[in-house]
């Protein structure tokens, strides 16, 4: 354990800018067609708080957004990082996990590792395809390297779940985060937080954990920006998060404090969750003094070092085949890291230190689908708490960007739209996605109707709680019943 440091809060621009690239990002989606540095790690042994579908947890995330997600600009090794991860298979068969840095927008400028797996994956168009046949195809689909980096090394029979669903040396984008768990007594007790991981299974006999590493990012990260755009700075407030079994979208995110001082928990989190809640506008002075996980040294990108000795076979044959020479530049990279390794470390320093975290060929627990798993961990029997009631829960439409038209809503009555005090407020792309307003007996409304491909909705509560109760999606710029506006 570190010493004790009190945080400070993080400026509210480094949020801005995480909302302004999570807008950026799905803008980039919307229109497409179709370095590392490395610090020697001890092992520290970790402990998860897993999100589940049956009902939300309630945690406070501390620190600022990646860096990945805010421009670049410098954070600290206990802020939220984005990496890429993967379990895979080495060139002598056992397994490995590969950690890569996010990519970059010019692959040129790339980690090794993305100009490799760009290589293997190159893809060539078909003139005149056939009725029925594929317009382009993987060039390099008959190698046998191919299925090394496509599937992770796998054996299509022997291995054939881990086969279908790794992601390869790619494997997926996850966002790794200190929260503080409010839901039991551990992080006040051990003053330090937790880690936020997607889920976490147990062995047949309670005492291990096998908890995935993070949350991937797909989902989750553009669900944190709208809330960030509406209420601000997540150290603000705590966050009721829950899996939803579904693709799109796969997380239900509800800022939580803002509900409970609102009045609006019981119905918007669940009567079980209302008492984990806290109702602090900001962290208190002895959370923001409790040790947190130094997440960049944790989950370092690989050293090159560790590609060379356990990928390099595989990457020369790519070589071969293809006439590159990822391997030589490889190992340059590899002699340098080593090199500055020494001169920080001493001679004898290890540049292929674990971090604690290798699965080699150890089982995985059966219950895990997607075979990204940390170090299993002894569980730590600090009492929790367990609440089983159901949960409500807030109905969303997928986020997916698109433009909307006037033809949306045509069949909406003139007296309906009179009944929106906000909707001469919103933009015209806005007014088109309001589909029907449903209206009471009385003639007050009683839900407004969006387009199916609008952004989740969030219902009208600004951070003093005040605000119609109305939902809205979450990318508006004001309240279409009562006008109220979200924009600073």
């Amino acid at each position: 354990m570190s010493e004790t440091t009190n945080y400070s809060l993080v400026d509210d621009e480094v949020f801005n800018a995480f909302v302004a690239k999570s807008k950026e990002d799905a803008e980039k989606e919307k229109n497409r067609a179709n370095g590392s540095s490395f610090t020697p790690r001890e092992y520290e042994q970790v402990k998860w708080v897993g999100l589940e579908e049956t009902q939300p947890k309630i945690i406070r995330i501390v620190g600022a957004p990646p860096s990945s997600m805010i421009g670049g600009r410098p954070t600290q090794p206990t802020d939220a990082q984005e990496i890429w991860f993967s379990t895979i298979k080495d060139d002598n068969g056992k397994r490995m996990q590969l950690k890569l840095p996010p990519k970059t927008d010019k692959l040129q400028d790339s980690h090794i590792m993305w100009r490799i797996i760009n290589a293997v994956k190159e893809v060539e168009w078909i003139k005149n395809p056939a009725p029925g046949q594929e317009k382009k195809r993987f060039k390099n689909a008959g190698k046998p390297w191919f299925e090394t980096v496509v599937h992770g090394g796998f054996d299509p029979v022997q291995e054939e779940f881990q086969y279908k669903i790794s992601k390869g040396w790619q494997g997926q984008e996850v966002v790794i985060m200190n929260v503080i768990d409010r839901e039991d007594n551990w992080c006040k007790e051990n003053k330090h937080t937790k880690l936020l991981s997607k889920k976490i299974n147990t062995s047949k006999d309670g005492t291990t954990e096998y908890p995935t590493v993070g949350v991937p990012s797909y989902g989750f990260i553009s669900q944190l920006a709208n809330l960030i755009g509406r209420y601000g700075s997540w150290e603000r407030y705590d966050l009721a998060v829950r899996r939803t079994g579904q693709t799109n979208p796969p997380y239900e995110v509800k800022a939580a404090t803002i509900y409970a001082n609102a009045g609006l928990a019981a119905e918007e989190v669940g009567e079980v969750k209302m008492g984990f809640i806290s109702k602090e506008g900001t962290l208190t002075e002895e959370e923001k003094s409790w040790t947190r996980y130094e997440i960049s040294k944790l989950y370092a990108p690989t050293t090159y070092n560790k590609i060379l000795t356990h990928l390099g076979a595989t990457i020369k044959a790519i070589d071969a085949d293809l006439r590159l020479n990822f391997y030589e530049e490889l190992q340059s990279l590899a002699d340098k890291e080593k090199k500055e390794f020494e001169e920080k470390y001493g001679t004898s320093a290890n540049v292929e230190v674990s971090d604690g975290s290798e699965l080699e060929n150890s089982e995985l627990s059966p219950l895990d689908e997607s075979i990204i798993l940390a170090a299993p961990s002894t569980v730590n029997t600090v009492a929790t708490a367990t609440p089983t009631a159901p949960v409500a829960t807030e109905q969303t439409a997928a986020t997916v960007t698109r433009t909307f038209t006037a033809t949306d809503n045509a069949g909406l009555s003139a007296d309906k739209i009179a009944l929106l005090k906000g909707w001469s407020s919103l933009t015209p792309d806005e007014q088109a996605q309001i589909k029907d307003v449903v209206l009471n007996a009385d003639g007050t409304i009683k839900e407004v109707v969006y387009s199916e491909t609008s952004a989740p909705t969030i219902q009208c509560i600004d951070a003093q709680g005040q605000g119609c109760g109305y939902f809205s999606p979450s990318d508006f710029s004001h309240c279409p019943v009562c006008g109220a506006s979200y924009v600073d």
